[in-house]
């Protein structure tokens, strides 16, 4: 089945970064003067536009806010930890793990915030998890084209191989003694977020080689796992100037 993506910002990214993957593009002919610039970047990387009534646009996002904007895109492949971890870089890299993360609002939100400061591997699980949606797409604002995202079966064994492979892994853990701020963030680094209502699993916890936490003085109890996640590489990516 094709991948569906709506929206005005995700589908010019997919134009822009998918490559020759994207098989059509959907635009409403009710708004064609709004729409005639996304038409031709369409038509400049030479995918076909057709011009369609809203409610094909409906049908096909599921009467999603789509803002007259859909495009067709093959099923959404995923990246591999192992081969990512085969990679030889001359730059230090960046990882996000998700621990059975299940909005896929926040996978999204996940996303783009990995997007925005250039992490090199999204890693998710395969079960009990969000995946790669529509939804999680247009929450994603792009992400989804540009950063590499890794479905694993057992996360504690690609930690294990990202460990092997040089890395340091943080897990975030709102109980944690050490704050984030004072942790050695150099080299090859695997951020580690749990779930919304759990947190980190016992064995992934286990495998973490420090646990951290955000410094937060405010009334508000905690963060939700989207804003940690920016927040964490904002600090991650701070250091590094």
């Amino acid at each position: 089945m094709p991948r569906v993506v709506y929206g005005k910002h995700p589908v010019e990214e997919a134009l822009r970064h998918s490559g020759k993957q994207v098989t059509q593009v959907l635009l409403d002919a009710s708004r064609r003067p709004a729409l005639e610039s996304i038409a031709q970047l369409a038509q400049e990387n030479g995918f076909a536009v057709s011009w369609v009534d809203r409610a094909e646009l409906d049908r096909l996002s599921r009467n999603a806010l789509h803002q007259g904007v859909v495009a067709l895109l093959p099923e959404f492949g995923y990246a591999s930890v192992k081969d990512f971890a085969a990679q030889s870089s001359d730059r230090a890299r960046v990882v996000v793990a998700l621990d059975g993360v299940t909005d896929p609002q926040n996978l999204g939100a996940c996303l783009r915030a990995a997007g925005a400061f250039g992490v090199d591997l999204v890693v998710i699980t395969k079960d009990r998890a969000a995946q790669v949606t529509p939804v999680v797409t247009k929450a994603a604002a792009g992400a989804t084209e540009v950063v590499p995202l890794a479905r694993e079966t057992n996360l504690v064994q690609a930690l294990d191989v990202l460990k092997k492979a040089g890395f340091w892994v943080y897990g975030l853990e709102a109980e944690a003694e050490t704050s984030l701020a004072d942790a050695d963030l150099s080299g090859n680094v695997v951020v580690v977020l749990g779930s919304e209502g759990a947190g980190l699993r016992r064995l992934v916890r286990e495998h973490c080689d420090h646990l951290a936490h955000l410094s937060a003085h405010g009334p508000i109890a905690s963060l939700n796992v989207a804003q940690a996640c920016a927040v964490a590489l904002y600090e991650v990516f701070r250091r590094r100037g």
